[in-house]
Parts: structure tokens; C-alpha cells; sequence
């Protein structure tokens, strides 16, 4: 997203000139914090302020990257650099929450998470980052207070991302009247918020109204881009309402753009269409589907490892 872009300090700047995108639109989720750090400095450690703001949020660039990669040890060691260099830079230990909860480390994770808000408890972004870790640790009632919180947050560019993660929470903790109500909301905020058209579009079918499914899918495709999810709650959607031609371009495009993902697999499986016709009829705890900084905004092409490397000493 264009609008973030400006957030970044002249270091990263730097090392991303040469025509390539900036690696995180992801990075502004920072917004102002190099004024509110600096505002924490003694008047001896002002001067140095910007400079070391610039290192850290180059830094944890280079983090995001890597960490989209795959590669969690340089991402760890990139974040671990921003915080040496930076300690009070909230971005920082928000990337940090989310690096350690994808490797499967909630305790550490937590901390992080507290930490940024507790640096910048303004920032939307953090608390909606923490919302979604506690909705994924079944934490529910604080999951759905958080996200509430970032939410209403008069600052907050992306509201609907937070009332569409209540929404999936909601729904995971078996509540689908208020998951309604939230995704309601998302839409209100936003009223072409992909995630709460997909979501709306899979409760309704869940509830058996293909026809609502249906609709709210055909508004989801015309503001997001397609992905194994969507194709293949298109393939059930028209397998339900009898529209055997439309299953079919849905099933074409699955196989052709996706084919390796389990979905994929599953239509390919003989009898895989109608397993899971059976499947979507059996009451089951749906796994929530939820943003968090990393996920929402727009992700330009990666870096290559060149590029990475020009920015290795920053």
C-alpha cells in the first residue's frame, strides 16, 4: 500500500535504491514511532536518535523478508540487530511476537507482543498483532476485547481488518450470531474488506444459503485476487446449486493455478468433491483465519538475495 511507504527512514531508503519496491509496505505499521522514541531519549541521546531509529527499521526490513523466506534464523538475528541497535522501537518486538509465534514459541511470543504495545500504546496495528496470537491460543474473550480495542481506535487506517478478525474468532469459538455482527461491521468500515466478504460468504454456506454464499463471493472476487480457499468454496457453492458449468471453471482454475495446494489435491482424489460434501455437513470447530500485520498489507516481490546482502551492514 502506497500511503505506508512513506514511513521509511532515509537508511532503508538507501538500501533499497536501484528501482527495487520497498520489501515492506509492512514497515510503516511503525507510523510515527521514531518521534515517540526520540521523545524518550535523554538530550544527550537525542542526537543519536535518528540514526539509530533508521538502523532498527532497516533491520527489521530485512527481518520481513527473510521471514518470508522461510528463513527464521536470519530473521531472528536481523530483529535481534534491531533491538540491539534500538531498544525502545515498538516495530521491533511486534515483528518479534510474530516471528516466535510462527516458530511455535508462545511464551516469548506473548512478551513481544506486550512489549510494542507497551512502547506504543497508540498503535492499532500491535494491538490487532496481539489480538489474533490470543484468538490462535483459544483465548477468546481476550482475543475479542483486543480487537475491539484496535478497532475502534480512531487512528487505525484498517479497522475492518480487526472487526474481520473478531468475526473469525468469533465463529472458531462457535459463535457465528457474532461473528455476523462483526463481519457486519468489517464491511460497514469497509465495504470491500476481503476477508469479511470470503468469511461471510463460507458462514453462509455453512448455514446452507448457497444463493448469499454465492453472492458474497462473486464481491469477493471482484476486489481480491483468487486464491485455493476461494476456488475451491466456488467448486462446492456451484456443486450445491446445481451449476454444473460454473463448478467446472471454478475446478479448472483450481487445478490450474494452484496445483499443488490441498485443495487441489482433494478435488483430483476420487470421490474428494463429495467427501467434502459430506465433511461440510458434520458440526466441526472451524480453524480461524486471521490477519496480522505480516498478512494484510500489500507484499511487493521479495528482495533478491543481492539486495538483502547490500543491506547485510546497516
Amino acid at each position: 500500500m502506497a500511503r505506508f511507504g512513506r514511513c521509511l527512514a532515509p537508511v532503508l531508503l538507501a538500501l533499497l535504491a536501484g528501482g527495487c519496491a520497498a520489501p515492506l509496505s509492512l514497515l510503516s505499521f511503525a507510523g510515527s514511532t521514531a518521534a515517540k522514541t526520540a521523545h524518550n531519549y535523554s538530550e544527550a541521546e537525542k542526537k543519536e536518535a535518528p540514526k539509530r531509529h533508521a538502523i532498527a527499521e532497516a533491520n527489521v526490513a530485512l527481518a520481513v523478508e527473510y521471514m518470508r523466506r522461510g528463513r527464521y534464523r536470519e530473521a531472528l538475528e536481523k530483529l535481534e540487530r534491531a533491538r540491539d541497535a534500538e531498544p525502545r522501537h515498538a516495530p521491533t518486538y511486534s515483528m518479534l511476537g510474530l516471528l516466535h509465534q510462527r516458530i511455535g514459541e508462545p511464551k516469548p511470543a506473548e512478551a513481544n507482543f506486550l512489549k510494542s504495545i507497551q512502547l506504543d500504546p497508540d498503535n492499532a496495528e500491535f494491538v490487532n498483532n496481539y489480538g489474533q496470537f490470543l484468538c490462535r491460543q483459544g483465548r477468546y474473550p481476550e482475543a475479542e476485547e483486543t480487537f475491539l480495542k484496535a478497532a475502534k481506535n480512531p487512528l487505525y487506517l484498517t479497522p475492518d481488518v480487526a472487526y474481520a478478525n473478531a468475526g473469525n474468532c468469533a465463529f472458531a469459538n462457535r459463535d457465528p450470531v457474532k461473528a455476523r455482527q462483526y463481519f457486519g461491521a468489517a464491511l460497514a468500515a469497509n465495504s470491500t474488506a476481503p476477508a469479511a466478504l470470503i468469511a461471510l460468504s463460507e458462514l453462509e454456506y455453512g448455514a446452507g444459503d448457497y444463493a448469499a454464499a454465492d453472492r458474497y463471493l462473486q464481491r469477493y472476487v471482484k476486489v481480491a485476487q483468487h486464491s485455493p480457499r476461494s476456488l475451491w468454496l466456488g467448486v462446492r457453492i456451484k456443486q450445491r446449486t446445481g451449476d454444473l458449468d460454473g463448478r467446472e471453471s471454478y475446478a479448472m482454475l483450481l487445478r490450474g493455478k494452484f496445483p499443488e495446494s490441498g485443495e487441489a489435491q482433494r478435488l483430483n482424489r476420487p470421490g474428494g468433491l463429495q467427501e467434502a460434501l459430506a465433511m461440510d455437513a458434520s458440526p466441526r470447530v472451524p480453524q480461524p483465519r486471521l490477519l496480522n500485520t505480516f498478512d494484510h498489507f500489500d507484499q511487493p516481490a521479495l528482495l533478491s538475495d543481492h539486495e538483502l546482502l547490500l543491506g547485510l551492514e546497516n
